[in-house]
């Protein structure tokens, strides 16, 4: 990666696909299908989850929503969250937030 997570685009807007039931509402489960920098955080600006991620690894934070995810490449990662599948925007250094409901 020749640029950091800080580097991120502007926040974007998410929805969920493939709701089969109510979830966890505060839960993000993200599963690696390459190696990623990736980065979970809670309403308040906390880190939740840093780091960089190789394939296969899965990863899942808790915490107060609405959850921002900063990922280097969005189309290296699938987004679980409330009982569904989130469509995320796809693009290097993506920043998005996940619907609070």
């Amino acid at each position: 990666m020749s640029r950091g997570l800080g580097d991120v685009y502007k926040r974007q807007s998410v929805r969920i696909v493939n709701r089969k039931d109510i979830g966890s509402l505060n839960t993000v489960s993200i599963q690696v299908k390459d190696a990623v920098a990736l980065r979970i955080l809670g309403s308040s600006g906390k880190i939740l989850k840093n780091g960089t991620f190789k394939k296969g690894q899965a990863v899942s934070a808790t915490g107060m929503p609405p959850l921002r995810i900063e990922v280097s490449d969005s189309s290296r990662i699938t987004v679980k969250y409330n009982g569904g599948t989130a469509s995320v925007p796809v693009g290097r250094n993506v920043s998005f937030e996940l619907p609070v409901r």
